[in-house]
């Protein structure tokens, strides 16, 4: 009965120091992305805001402003300590240990860094180029959708709608009140 239970010991204090770098991984994982990425993305997500206020006729000196609360709040929010462990936990559930070393050993490399610190724009890039394209094929995709609506017809609806209720009729005149005569 011993002997099971030391060997299951055993594996466990050899899988710890296993579990402890992936946790260590993960956790550096995260600081490369935001420490690189997130600021480019809050810089590029208030760009068209701080474009919008300069049209708008504020003055450069309100729009640094503008800048500044937009870099300190997107500080404020990647340096949470819930964000990044939670974050961490994405990481872990997504990758392998084997995976996660290898990632983090990418950008740890230059072109892993240009990676990083291009990724929000690039990201930015394609979804604005996707957009156009589907903009583009949108017509020809809405005709296919209406053509194979046109072979399936609705089937009637499972709850009977009822008929709407008859006007009421109108109320009867009031009677005209009758007056006393007057006796001459």
């Amino acid at each position: 009965m011993k002997a099971p239970r030391l060997i299951f010991l055993g594996l466990l204090a050899l899988s710890l120091p296993a579990l402890a770098d992936v946790h260590a991984d993960s956790a550096k994982l995260v600081d490369l992305t935001l420490s690189t990425g997130a600021l480019a993305a809050g810089k590029a997500v208030a760009a068209p805001i701080l474009t919008r206020l300069r049209e708008q006729g504020v003055p450069e000196e309100g729009i640094k402003e503008v800048s500044d609360a937009s870099d300190a709040y997107m500080k404020s929010t990647f340096s949470d300590p819930e964000l990044r462990q939670e974050m961490a936990q994405v990481m872990e559930d997504a990758y392998t240990p084997e995976e996660l070393a290898a990632v983090l050993a990418f950008y740890q490399t230059p072109a892993g860094k240009k990676n990083l610190a291009l990724s929000s724009v690039l990201a930015q890039k394609g979804e604005a180029i996707g957009q156009k394209y589907a903009a583009k094929h949108q017509p020809e995709f809405e005709a296919q959708v209406a053509e194979i609506a046109k072979r399936y017809p609705r089937p009637p609806t499972a709850i009977p709608v009822p008929a709407p209720a008859p006007d009421p009729a109108p109320a009867p005149a009031p009677a005209p009140k009758k007056t006393k005569k007057k006796s001459s």
